[in-house]
C-alpha cells in the first residue's frame, strides 16, 4: 500500500469517527480513539495554521493529551516538540 492509499484510509476513518467525537466527551473515548483523535487534530491544525492555530482553536482543549498520544505510537521526536515548545505555548495562552 502506498502513501496515497494510507492517507485516504486515514481520512475515511476520521470522517467516520467525527460524529462520535462530536457526541462523546474525550474521556469517554477508548484509548485507541483518544490517541487517533489527539494526533489527527494536532496534525490537521498545525499543518493548516501552525501551533498557534492548534492551541487557539477547539482542538486545543485536548492538547494536553497530544504528547502522550505521540509517545504511544513511538513518535518521540514529535512528542518532544509538542511537550516542549508546544506546552509552553499552551501555558501562555
Amino acid at each position: 500500500m502506498d502513501n496515497t492509499e494510507k492517507n485516504q484510509r486515514l481520512v475515511r476513518m476520521a470522517k467516520r469517527l467525527a460524529t462520535r467525537w462530536d457526541n462523546v466527551p474525550y474521556d469517554g473515548l477508548g484509548s485507541a480513539e483518544q490517541v487517533f483523535r489527539s494526533i489527527w487534530e494536532l496534525e490537521a491544525e498545525v499543518n493548516n495554521g501552525g501551533f498557534p492555530q492548534y492551541f487557539e482553536n477547539s482542538s486545543g482543549r485536548i492538547a494536553p493529551y497530544a504528547e502522550a498520544a505521540l509517545r504511544a505510537i513511538a513518535a518521540t521526536r514529535a512528542a518532544d516538540i509538542v511537550g516542549g515548545p508546544g506546552k509552553r505555548y499552551l501555558i501562555s495562552v
